[in-house]
């Protein structure tokens, strides 16, 4: 069962123009695609979804890259899962953030066959980490 609320962290610049020296994250909803679609202006690209909030949470520049998470529960453990990618926000020139507006983000889901197949092919030692 997912959680309400996906987690997002970064390492982009704050409100300040400044660079953070540690990571940051926040708590995001998932956002219908019509409602993001009538928010932002624009069609949504295929394969990316909305997150966030218009009242002051957001991604900032620098952030991309960075995951959103989803917590899975399953009885008394839980354990996080990539689903999202940040892919932008809308960010004027003369911004860093805009706290006004919802974040969008890849499917993680979308390109898992490429992620797996492309990591399949590499030469490194697995680890398996259970959190």
């Amino acid at each position: 069962m997912f959680a309400s609320f996906r987690d997002v962290a970064g390492l982009g610049y704050d409100e300040n123009n400044q660079l953070s020296p540690t990571v940051k994250y926040a708590e995001f909803p998932v956002v219908d695609q019509a409602v993001c679609k009538k928010a932002l202006g624009h069609t949504m690209p295929l394969n990316t979804f909305c997150a966030g909030f218009q009242n002051g949470t957001s991604v900032c520049k620098g952030d991309s890259g960075g995951g959103l998470v989803f917590p899975v529960i399953s009885g008394q453990q839980s354990r996080y899962v990539l689903k999202g990618i940040v892919s932008h926000g809308l960010i004027s020139a003369n911004r860093v953030c805009d706290r006004e507006n919802y974040s969008v983000f890849t499917h993680v889901d979308a390109f898992s066959e490429w992620i797996s197949s492309t990591i399949a092919t590499l030469n490194i030692r697995r680890k398996r980490f259970n959190y």
